[in-house]
């Protein structure tokens, strides 16, 4: 699913116009990426929690060359799903 397909399914569900709908998804993104970069997690009912996690730094392996290289410690987000959600995927 794509962002123009949750933009068309919130049209069909509200009746909102496209580019209300467009800016609304915008938003949204916009929000949770704004609120992850500060390192705060996010909590959504029904969908699950997103959470900031610090990778550590760890050894990895170039394909084509085959030499180690290292990989430096980074932060990564992490969703967690909700039960409803993980029950729906049973």
């Amino acid at each position: 699913m794509t962002k123009a397909d949750i933009v068309e399914q919130l049209i069909h569900r509200t009746g909102m116009a496209r580019s209300a709908a467009m800016e609304a998804v915008d938003n949204i993104v916009a929000i949770i990426a704004d609120n992850l970069s500060k390192g705060e997690s996010i909590f959504l009912r029904g969908l699950g929690t997103f959470d900031v996690r610090t990778t550590k730094e760890k050894i990895g392996r170039n394909i084509n060359k085959g030499e180690a290289v290292t990989i430096p410690a980074h932060k990564t987000v992490k969703l967690v799903l909700s039960k409803k959600i993980k029950d729906a995927l049973k």
